[in-house]
């Protein structure tokens, strides 16, 4: 190996050898630590879908409480005029209180939507945020792997000049490079 250059990647991890069954044991209990860490995901995702089928229908029971009490509560009905009752009394006493109940819970209940409405406008900016940010990061995450990549090579190469031409004389050329790049450093009209 020596004679055409060809050295041994080393990992840093040195396990003792292994039977085939201990092997295959140590492989299965890789794939099941991946399958439980997919399990969890999965769960976590299922309990979301099951707080978001429980608003949902959270949601639709209050609409329908809603409906329910607007269409036979008492205080959202019009009642019929007592006798002799004249139509100034009467709007004054029923029609104009039930009118007000009426228009305090369509406001409210405008309110309400256009908080959900700010709501879901807000959370879909910050979901578009969020989505161009992680496209970034993906970038500048392949770029840093292939950067990686290039100094592992380099410093292969390192290593086997290291090797090559020993420790010593490779350490006095960095420190007369050093040297020589410190000089122009200090005088900048030498170049």
């Amino acid at each position: 190996m020596e004679r055409y250059g060809i050295e041994w990647k080393h990992k840093g991890s040195h396990e003792k050898h292994l039977s085939v069954l201990d092997y295959k044991k140590q492989e299965r209990e890789k794939e099941i630590t991946v399958l439980n860490n997919k399990l969890t995901e999965k769960q976590d995702e299922f309990r979301v879908m099951i707080d978001r089928i429980e608003n949902f229908d959270n949601g639709e029971r209050a609409l329908q409480n809603l409906d329910e009490s607007i269409m036979n509560g008492p205080e959202y009905q019009l009642t019929e005029p007592p006798a002799m009752m004249s139509a100034r009394t009467y709007k004054a006493k029923f029609v104009e209180p039930l009118i007000a109940r009426l228009k305090s819970l369509l406001s409210t209940l405008f309110a309400r939507y256009f908080k959900a409405v700010d709501s879901y406008h807000r959370l879909n900016i910050t979901n578009g945020n969020l989505y161009r940010e992680n496209e970034m990061l993906s970038k500048i995450n392949s770029k840093l792997k292939s950067e990686n990549e290039n100094l592992r090579s380099e410093v292969k190469d390192y290593k086997l000049l290291r090797k090559v031409f020993g420790h010593k004389q490779i350490d006095e050329l960095l420190e007369q490079a050093r040297n020589i790049k410190a000089c122009k450093r200090e005088n900048p009209r030498s170049r």
